[in-house]
């Protein structure tokens, strides 16, 4: 009989990525044990990543003077709820 190695998706490892100039460490997620993506979860980043991006992607949409601020269900309503806080300018 033999006894098979339980599969783990954690691989310890992380990719740094720079998201609109905040360094973020984003985890290395096996998929597969020869298939593994890089994983960012904004509910994970706490609240600060979340106001980050929220005012960096608010400056980019302040020009066009948006009237809704819409975001993806899952993880992007965080981002669209600080993109809405700021002012038009």
């Amino acid at each position: 009989m033999t006894q098979e190695t339980a599969f783990s998706p954690i691989t310890g490892q992380n990719w740094p990525v720079d998201v609109a100039g905040l360094q973020v460490d984003l985890p290395i997620v096996a998929i597969r044990p020869d298939f593994a993506i890089s994983l960012m979860m904004v509910i994970d980043l706490g609240v600060r990543f979340g106001e980050h991006v929220g005012r960096k992607l608010a400056e980019k949409l302040r020009p066009l003077k948006p009237d809704v601020i819409v975001g993806a269900a899952t993880l992007g309503i965080p981002v669209a709820i600080e993109v809405s806080r700021l002012e038009p300018r």
